[in-house]
């Protein structure tokens, strides 16, 4: 049995305050192992032996069996029973309590992270409930710390040096007069985000205390007050240093600390392991489950937004990029007489034609192998030499005729055919002249078709407007002397869109009249 403020023995004291620093004791502060120690009675120095919790007798108080004295625990003069050394009657102490007076900084502390880690239940049995709980919250703030230092700090200095000698250096490769200063961003930007980490762990551990505390005392009560347990669980977060592990510990070290805390406050308010795993877990569980829904939200109106934009998700973003980009093949330079020439010289990919979105629908190779272009299909015209792929597409250009409006291959039907959009001006009405149409094959649920223009820009075509729409375009067609589009989900690869005489384009005096309403 020592001080617990310097470590001195207080063996043999009659008086209840230490000789060497004056801090007042008693015998129930401590903890012995059972029947270890002699309790003498300070009148007549009968002996007695603690059998019961902690080491102390039972009763703790009574009437002497020599001297008639009534007398007390506290009162008695303590002596190791006879052949049990000093040691042995110890049961244990909170290490972090005996830093600077048995153990060492560091040595006190990875103690007390072992102990959180293997025995929480223990620790808390070893911390008397008077003691500090600013001793406490200090090993929590340096557990968090410790665990962010070995966590982030490598990896930051790692980065930091990466980018300093990769924005520096002449010739001799040396790191150039900006790498302190790539340096100094680095930390700067892990400094801020291990602030704000800090801030965030100190709010989640208040409110967890209050929380854990308020459900303990409205569903029956505790041993103690509020501090004690705060203490539980700033010891319990000695857990967390299992969050330094690399890859691996951020998954699993909070989870960790939880559960040493719910054993943590089992044994420190004297409670029900099940009402203590309730209260423990509140608010980290609101916390999980509000970071869920905020992700939920984000995500749902992430997908929203573009399927306002798109038409469907990311199937419709899918298509829209297809789309674009046969756009910009066919409205960047005067337009092939066939497109399979934008596939011959690599402009446009043989993918780009299908509709690659829809998992019911078969891969682009596998329809490639059926879809035909002139007289052989389009995946023989993919795999042919260069110099034969030009006789393929004089041949397919040919099989069009002169009065084609519209063809299609693929998923994709080509409506730019007599007419060039390059010789459009900027900003002319005509510039909305529909070029490609991709003919998606998503079901029922996509609304939208995907349309690229003269303008080099795409737009969408609500599936329950297409009639109108195509209304309107053949009357943009019509000011501009092309012949009107047929219903363009009749057109097939053996059966393009023909017109019974040639369009003669041309821009309009005064530019083209405006087709919307």
């Amino acid at each position: 049995m020592r001080c617990k403020s310097c470590d001195y023995p207080l063996w043999q004291i009659k008086d209840r305050e230490c000789p060497e620093c004056g801090a007042a004791f008693k015998p129930s502060d401590h903890e012995f192992n059972i029947n270890s120690v002699r309790f003498c009675c300070p009148h007549c120095a009968q002996e007695y032996y603690g059998t019961g919790e902690r080491g102390h007798l039972v009763p703790p108080a009574f009437n002497c069996v020599k001297c008639a004295k009534h007398i007390s625990m506290d009162e008695m003069v303590l002596l190791p029973a006879l052949g049990v050394t000093e040691q042995q009657t110890e049961v244990g102490n909170n290490p972090w309590l005996l830093r600077g007076i048995r153990r060492g900084f560091w040595s006190a502390f990875f103690a007390t992270v072992g102990q959180a880690l293997i025995t929480p239940g223990r620790l808390l049995r070893l911390t008397p409930a008077e003691s500090s709980s600013g001793a406490a919250f200090i090993f929590a703030l340096i557990t968090f710390f410790f665990t962010a230092f070995v966590l982030v700090i490598p990896g930051a200095v790692l980065f930091g040096l990466m980018g300093a000698f990769a924005g520096g250096g002449g010739r001799g490769g040396g790191a150039g007069p900006g790498a302190g200063a790539a340096m100094g961003a680095m930390i700067g930007v892990m400094a801020g985000m291990g602030g704000i980490a800090l801030v965030a762990w100190i709010i989640m551990l208040l409110l967890t205390t209050l929380c854990a505390h308020g459900l303990l005392k409205i569903t029956g009560g505790c041993a103690h007050g509020i501090g004690r347990t705060f203490q539980a669980l700033c010891y319990a977060s000695g857990a967390n240093i299992v969050s330094a592990v690399p890859c691996m510990g951020g998954y699993f070290g909070w989870i960790w600390w939880l559960v040493s805390g719910c054993i943590a406050v089992k044994e420190a308010q004297k409670v029900h392991g099940g009402r203590a795993t309730a209260a423990v877990l509140t608010i980290p569980m609101l916390m999980v489950a509000g970071v869920i829904t905020l992700y939920a939200v984000l995500i749902f109106g992430a997908f929203a937004s573009i399927n306002s934009m798109t038409g469907g998700g990311v199937a419709g973003a899918m298509s829209t990029t297809r789309t674009q980009t046969i756009t910009t093949a066919l409205t960047t330079a005067t337009p092939p007489t066939h497109v399979a020439e934008l596939i011959r010289t690599g402009d446009i990919a043989v993918v780009d034609l299908y509709d690659a979105s829809s998992a019911s629908a078969p891969s682009y190779m596998t329809r490639s192998m059926t879809t035909p272009l002139g007289s052989i299909t389009l995946n023989r015209f993919e795999l042919a030499p260069t110099d034969l792929q030009a006789g393929y597409v004089k041949e397919a250009a040919n099989g069009l005729g002169p009065n084609v409006v519209a063809y299609r291959l693929g998923d994709t039907v080509f409506t730019y055919c007599g007419f060039d959009p390059t010789v459009i001006p900027a900003g002319d009405p005509a510039g909305k002249l529909w070029v490609v149409f991709t003919d998606d094959q998503l079901g029922s649920w996509q609304k939208f078709y995907f349309v690229g223009l003269a303008d080099g820009t795409t737009t969408l075509v609500p599936k329950s407007e297409r009639r109108g729409e195509l209304e309107l375009q053949n009357g943009l067609r019509a000011s501009v002397g092309l012949e009107p589009l047929p219903d363009l989900w009749t057109v097939t690869e053996q059966q393009p869109a023909l017109a019974e005489k040639p369009g003669m384009f041309k821009i309009p005096e005064g530019g083209t009249p405006d087709p919307t309403p």
